[in-house]
């Protein structure tokens, strides 16, 4: 999980939610993670690259050809953003 600028091309935080805490609702899994720390009214744009391996370690869409490299990009999944705006809520 990324949280870009809102150029989108500087990085400002990053995290990883490993598999074994994502979760399942039918056919769906899924994860969750909370970045903390964040402007009001600024705008920031979340991505997420799902990584895909099989339980052997094997990338199963390897980047770079070499399907066992644990430092290859492994996705077979481009990400899609849109910019998001916190803004404050008056309750």
């Amino acid at each position: 999980v990324r949280l870009l600028d809102e150029t989108g091309q500087e990085l400002l935080y990053f995290g990883v939610v490993p598999v074994e805490e994502m979760q399942k609702s039918g056919s769906l899994i899924f994860g969750t993670y909370n970045f903390t720390n964040l402007e009001y009214d600024k705008n920031y744009i979340p991505s997420v690259i799902p990584v895909e391996r099989a339980a052997d370690g094997r990338c199963l869409c390897p980047v770079s050809g070499k399907p066992y490299d644990a430092t290859a990009v492994c996705s077979c999944v481009a990400a899609d953003w849109h910019s998001v705006r916190m803004t404050r809520g008056l309750f």
